[in-house]
């Protein structure tokens, strides 16, 4: 029963899910698995683009499959902020390991953090454009 429960409410949250299980084994392998240049974008520190990108849609998809599982609000609020801020900074600490080939970057986890904000506010904003475009 309680396993059956379990099940129940992760088939809610499937995109989500893969999306962060996505973001683990990128951050955590040694090299892409298909040759991209160094840096796609002109400047300093353009991966981070990637990284407010990425946590951007983790926070977002978050917020959206729990308006899909009618999640009382203020737990997918906190849950959809919280969660994606504490994931990244164990990502990055992950990536601190000797045993892992990558570097702990605390600036990268300040880029997970602005697009895990970003990210919230706009799923707000597109839930809030679809219940005003359903109620006309």
């Amino acid at each position: 029963m309680f396993w059956r429960k379990v099940v129940t409410i992760l088939s809610h949250f499937v995109e989500t899910i893969v999306i962060s299980i996505a973001l683990l084994y990128l951050s955590l392998i040694k090299e892409m698995p298909i040759k991209v240049p160094i840096s796609i974008l002109p400047f300093e520190h353009s991966d981070k683009i990637g990284h407010c990108a990425m946590y951007a849609l983790l926070s977002f998809t978050l917020l959206l499959n729990h308006k899909r599982n009618h999640t009382q609000s203020s737990i997918a609020i906190i849950s959809t902020i919280v969660f994606p801020i504490l994931y990244g900074g164990a990502i990055e600490l992950l990536q601190g390991l000797p045993t892992i080939a990558r570097s702990c970057d605390w600036i990268d986890w300040m880029a997970d953090i602005i697009g895990a904000i970003i990210g919230f506010l706009l799923a707000v904003l597109w839930i809030q454009k679809r219940r005003a475009r359903t109620k006309s």
